[in-house]
């Protein structure tokens, strides 16, 4: 009886140690992680056990390329492995997002996803991939978009804008192009209320270089996430006239539906794997990353960046990646720029 009762409490106390390890460095995932964690029926995951890159999409220095790496440093600490960021530039993301989609997946290769990476560009040119190449993981940003025009030209409201180029002419304004979703932005808004002749697009190579023209007043504006004309925001040189949605880099400047505008969005980044990645290994890496961004450390480096931590699961990333992926496909369709 007493070898019995040994050998049940002996059982008893190894299943309650099984059913305590949980979270992000375990290989049975948690119950109570929002959703992120799915049961590991099919017995212990053996991964990771090598080396995991992360293939950014653009150029080192960037907003995607800090925030890869801030990531990057965290999940290699909580996995016990080398997590390292390579940069694949070009082709308005498309170089970088290809090489991920034909990518093993095996969890050993997952890369930084962008809005316009992976709903615009693939949707106006011959990529390789689509929305159905990835399995999203998390969300791990935001950003608004903004319209900033040059302090010298004396105006301070939109509407006074518009009134400004109904009398002079077409307002000429920088972004990264026709494929950019700044671009989309403007399209969206201006249409919705009748104002789009009113505007010009010049594009450019980046947001950056659209900024340096506008300093340049080479320009008239130029629409942009906010890190980047954030700082002449700042100290005066230039005027934000709307973001796409509220932010504290800039509480006083009206959004675009305050605006009586339709169609404005901000640009969401997070993280994703080939399609065909092991279910149990998109969970693990989604309870780590939500840990990650719930950091006071982490938080404040995306905010030294001008990207606030905006987190999402996997089934609400995934849902707004569709979202995107739909409306920017019936806009473009519309706009005749659409290859589908």
């Amino acid at each position: 009886m007493k070898k019995t009762l040994k050998k049940l409490f002996a059982l008893l106390f190894t299943l309650a140690m099984l059913l305590s390890v949980t979270g992000c460095g375990s290989d049975t995932p948690s119950a109570d992680s929002g959703g992120a964690d799915t049961a590991n029926v099919e017995g212990d995951l053996d991964w990771p056990k090598e080396p995991i890159k992360i293939i950014c999409p653009y150029t080192a220095g960037g907003g995607s390329d800090l925030m890869s790496r801030i990531v990057a440093d965290q999940l290699s600490q909580m996995l016990g492995v080398a997590v390292y960021v390579e940069d694949l530039p070009g082709g308005s993301g498309a170089v970088g997002m290809s090489s991920l989609a034909t990518s093993e997946p095996d969890g050993y290769t997952i890369g930084m996803a962008a809005l316009g990476a992976c709903t615009i560009t693939p949707i106006m040119s011959e990529t390789g991939y689509d929305n159905t190449s990835f399995a999203p993981i998390s969300q791990v940003t935001m950003v608004p978009n903004c319209f900033v025009i040059s302090s010298e030209l004396g105006i301070s409201t939109w509407e006074e804008l518009l009134e400004y180029a109904e009398t002079n002419g077409p307002i000429q304004y920088g972004c990264s192009g026709a494929s950019a979703p700044q671009y989309i932005n403007m399209v969206n808004l201006t249409g919705s209320i009748g104002k789009q002749d009113l505007f010009t697009l010049i594009p450019f190579e980046g947001g950056a270089a659209s900024v340096t023209a506008l300093l340049g007043n080479q320009i008239d504006a130029s629409v942009n996430i906010i890190s980047e004309p954030y700082p002449y925001v700042e100290d005066g040189t230039f005027t934000a006239l709307w973001v796409t949605e509220a932010t504290d880099y800039m509480p006083d400047v009206p959004t675009t539906e305050e605006l009586g505008m339709d169609g404005g969005f901000g640009l969401w980044y997070g993280f994703a794997a080939p399609a065909g990645t092991d279910e149990r290994i998109l969970d693990k890496l989604d309870a780590c990353i939500s840990e990650i961004m719930e950091m006071d450390t982490v938080k404040e480096q995306f905010d030294n960046i001008g990207q606030p931590a905006v987190y999402a699961d996997r089934e609400t990333f995934t849902a707004t990646w569709q979202q995107s992926w739909e409306e920017n496909s019936a806009t473009l369709d519309e706009l005749g720029l659409s290859i589908h």
